[in-house]
């Protein structure tokens, strides 16, 4: 799989057609992969939630330590937060797209792109190493790219 950005920037007109399907494959991959991992994330802060609760329940405590219990609760809840939405925004797009399906249609026009491209001009495959970058970038109003 290929990984062509390394920060959030990614000058989007400086890819050619074919190492665009291979950014939006390594989306497409990210996304399934978050997707799992908030799902674990969410559950393992609603088992922590649970401990709290029951830490409170069934102890007694000092001022001081109440306002420590409060505090730890607080934060708790606010990292569940951040997982619920992220989880809430993962479920979204999976209820309204079929991510694993166009997937692997989008592998199959990778390949079959990749396969016509290599037959009819004899050079060789573009790659998502910056190929087309390095020639085009200019042409399509891109930064130049030594």
């Amino acid at each position: 799989m290929s990984k062509l950005y390394e920060t959030k920037v990614v000058k989007l007109q400086s890819y050619s057609s074919i190492e665009l399907l291979y950014l939006l494959q390594d989306v497409l991959k990210e996304i399934t992969d978050r997707s799992g991992k908030m799902n674990k994330i969410h559950s393992e802060m609603d088992k922590g939630l649970s401990t709290i609760y029951h830490t409170i329940e069934f102890n007694e405590f000092s001022k001081t330590d109440k306002v420590g219990m409060f505090d730890t609760m607080k934060a708790h809840l606010a990292k569940r937060r951040i997982a619920k939405n992220e989880v809430y925004t993962l479920q979204r797009f999976g209820d309204n797209f079929n991510i694993n399906q166009f997937y692997g249609k989008l592998g199959k026009v990778i390949a079959d792109t990749q396969s016509q491209i290599h037959v009819k001009s004899k050079e060789p495959v573009y790659t998502p190493q910056g190929t087309f970058t390095r020639f085009y970038a200019e042409f399509l109003g891109g930064e130049k790219v030594e």
